[in-house]
């Protein structure tokens, strides 16, 4: 964004992973717009293999996703934006929800609710190694969007995991409670060629 911001009318084509980046993207383009007003920004919210996609085949100058997929940190240089952590999201209802903390040892007895690995490929194997070991006798459900994350957790009692800066999407209507005894540490990093 710096290198183009000298440019009169550069379009910069901006692909953002729908729920790694929701948290930067409104104070992103309100930087742009202060500090390079002549950049124009062309968003595309995309799936994380759509977005990996349209990097090889040049559609989108810069991608904004979680740091998980070392094909795209191999092929392109990088620029860290944040680094978040994983909660465990439920119901406020839930039994667990007044905990200050769960383990992963605890969630074999919960139904989990996890990404689907077609949407979230880099991210549903990054959370599938947070509780893998110790939840194999787990329910499961996939989702495959925030909406159904929400309404499956909200309704039907299932245990999912969101971050940080994303539970803010919930406000108050969901219980978040860390995680302790696993690093349930990312980045979200911005994706770009030379």
């Amino acid at each position: 964004a710096r290198a183009v911001g000298h440019e009169e009318g550069r379009t910069v084509r901006i692909g953002y992973l729908k729920n790694a980046a929701r948290p930067v993207i409104v104070r992103f383009v309100r930087y742009m717009n202060h500090e390079h007003p002549s950049v124009h920004l062309d968003l595309s919210c995309m799936e994380y293999g759509e977005l990996r996609r349209a990097m090889e085949e040049g559609r989108v100058d810069i991608a904004l996703a979680v740091n998980v997929d070392p094909s795209i940190s191999r092929n392109y240089r990088s620029t860290q934006i944040y680094t978040d952590r994983f909660y465990a999201v439920m119901s406020k209802d839930h039994p667990l929800a007044a905990r200050a903390s769960v383990t992963v040892q605890e969630l074999p007895r919960e139904k989990l609710l996890l990404p689907d690995s077609f949407v979230y490929a880099g991210l549903s194997e990054l959370i599938d190694e947070l509780v893998e070991a110790d939840t194999q006798s787990a329910a499961r459900e996939y989702y495959r969007d925030i909406d159904m994350l929400y309404l499956k957790v909200q309704a039907e009692g299932y245990i999912a995991f969101s971050s940080s800066l994303n539970n803010a999407m919930f406000g108050d209507a969901l219980a978040i409670v860390p995680v302790v005894g696993i690093d349930s540490t990312f980045t979200v990093s911005a994706f770009y060629s030379d």
